[in-house]
């Protein structure tokens, strides 16, 4: 492998992206949408999307900054600051709802409206606000992550560590989703937990983030690897789909956790995630939505996330595998990165639809961005 020409590579791709969601960014003053990120855009579209749901939040601002640092351009850290600001001020205030983020878009109809039945979302936003307040040492952003972390937990059980997923039965994806049914969850509401853990050294954070942890490996995680990615309450089981997200949301919970505490049950646990992700990779590089029933196609979103962990499993055990695999399906994300002529796509990544023409989103871009300024850092290491 030619390291530096790697490097280069994807310094090129990760700043054409970063460039992307940048230029993509609501800008107008005066706009309720203001420093939101648009959801998916398709390449000759004439519809142009007023926002995004608030989990981009996760890989977008922690990309930006690398961006910033990198390339010491400050409209990148101008950008993460107006996306955050677009977060905070988007923050439900008082009810039930205090602490969750309402840019979680739903559309019907072509109606666009706020939502935060997902709680998920909020966590994960979070996740990714911290670290503009790791930059920045602003006290109104780590109110603000302080509220969305309050507004988890109140989900949370707080004997068996599963998060609710939604607070009702709700309409989504065309059909109804119960009460009951756990999707991507504890893990991706539990994001924002270990965070706040390091930040305050408040042990309810951490208490919270490994009964969450607990939960997943005892009752989701296969004997070979793999998370079930939705919990049945109700019948006590899982459904037996394993999701490319989901890996990656799982791994980054336990990594979290091993780099708190020194458990290695915890590494232990990440690394049978890595290593199914690994055996279960495509040729190509790539993973399909659902790793194991090969449905939804192969994923421009979550490819780059598992990237990601599998990066952060070899910094850790400087498994050659690990970065072998990463960098694989990096290279294979690489060739979804629209450079044809339409202005409004080019430099993002296509996620969905596999050709030039499918559908780019902020989510799969920012998640590119970051993980391709990882893997430049761990070859430079090298």
């Amino acid at each position: 492998m030619d390291v530096k020409e790697h490097i280069n590579r994807y310094l090129r791709v990760a700043s054409l992206a970063a460039e992307w969601l940048k230029t993509f960014q609501v800008k107008d003053i005066n706009s309720e949408y203001y420093g939101s990120i648009p959801a998916p855009y398709k390449p000759k579209s004439m519809r142009i999307p007023k926002t995004m749901f608030c989990w981009a939040a996760k890989w977008i601002i922690p990309g930006l900054l690398e961006d910033y640092h990198r390339r010491g351009d400050v409209s990148s850290l101008r950008s993460a600051m107006m996306f955050v600001q677009h977060l905070i001020g988007k923050q439900m205030k008082d009810g039930r709802g205090k602490g969750a983020y309402l840019s979680c878009l739903h559309v019907y109809a072509d109606i666009y409206t706020w939502t935060w039945y997902d709680i998920a979302d909020t966590g994960v936003a979070a996740s990714g606000i911290v670290y503009l307040y790791k930059e920045l040492k602003d006290e109104e952003i780590l109110k603000s992550i302080k509220l969305a972390g309050e507004f988890v937990l109140s989900w949370q059980d707080p004997n068996e560590g599963w998060i609710r997923a939604w607070p009702g039965d709700i309409m989504l994806y065309g059909s109804i989703q119960p009460y009951d049914l756990l999707v991507d969850s504890p893990w991706c509401q539990a994001q924002i937990l270990p965070h706040l853990y390091r930040i305050t050294k408040d042990r309810e954070w951490l208490d919270a983030a490994i009964k969450a942890a607990e939960f997943t490996i005892s009752n989701v995680q296969q004997e070979e690897g793999g998370i079930f990615w939705c919990y049945d309450l109700t019948k006590r089981k899982p459904i037996p789909q394993t999701r490319t997200r989901t890996e990656h949301y799982v791994m980054e919970l336990l990594l979290d956790l091993y780099e708190i505490t020194g458990d290695d049950k915890w590494l232990n646990a990440a690394i049978k995630e890595a290593d199914y992700c690994i055996k279960t990779q495509n040729s190509d590089g790539s993973w399909y939505h659902f790793i194991n029933t090969k449905e939804g196609g192969k994923e421009g979103t979550g490819s780059q996330m598992i990237a990601l962990s599998l990066l952060r499993v070899y910094s850790h055990v400087k498994g050659k595998k690990y970065l072998d695999a990463a960098l694989k399906a990096l290279d294979w994300v690489e060739t979804l990165q629209y450079r044809g002529y339409d202005a409004l796509a080019f430099g993002g990544i296509v996620s969905y639809g596999g050709d030039v023409h499918g559908e780019i989103s902020s989510w799969g871009t920012g998640a590119a961005l970051l993980a391709f300024y990882k893997a430049a850092e761990v070859l430079e290491s090298l």
